[in-house]
């Protein structure tokens, strides 16, 4: 609604910006003033056709601005959401390749997520999935999902 309203407004700023030039085109001609006053009618006729077309494009081209802040957080939530559920085909895709046996480390690489973002993150698919966990002889330890 407030693109079409900015939209509505820049039509009309594009409106005055015509008005002006037509005015300054029509003062240079008028026979009535001398050459000095018409000079500055038309100088200032163009100032306000400038600013009303430079007023007019930004109205067109730029967002609006009440609304700007919540297309940037649809645009964020899309953002994450396209994140997540990458990260969860990458935790599909280890712990599959790895018969359910899945190393922080391991998901680390594969989905690109520092090493302690990658544990919070399968702590919390643990949890869900109900997964044990194992410690090697060395201390590592492996996430048990289930298949």
């Amino acid at each position: 609604m407030m693109r079409l309203i900015r939209s509505i407004l820049g039509i009309f700023a594009y409106g005055g910006a015509a008005l002006f030039l037509l005015t300054a085109i029509f003062g240079l001609f008028d026979a009535e003033e001398t050459f000095l006053v018409r000079f500055f009618v038309f100088l200032f006729c163009l100032g306000f056709t400038a600013g009303f077309a430079k007023l007019g494009q930004w109205l067109m081209q730029h967002p609006p601005l009440l609304g700007a802040k919540r297309q940037k957080s649809i645009k964020a939530e899309a953002e994450a959401s396209t994140e997540a559920e990458r990260l969860q085909n990458v935790f599909y895709e280890v712990v599959q390749r790895n018969r359910g046996s899945v190393t922080v480390m391991q998901f680390a690489i594969a989905s690109g997520l520092s090493g302690e973002a990658a544990k919070t993150y399968l702590d919390q698919q643990a949890k869900q999935f109900e997964a044990t966990f194992e410690v090697s002889d060395n201390g590592t330890i492996y996430y048990q999902f289930p298949l």
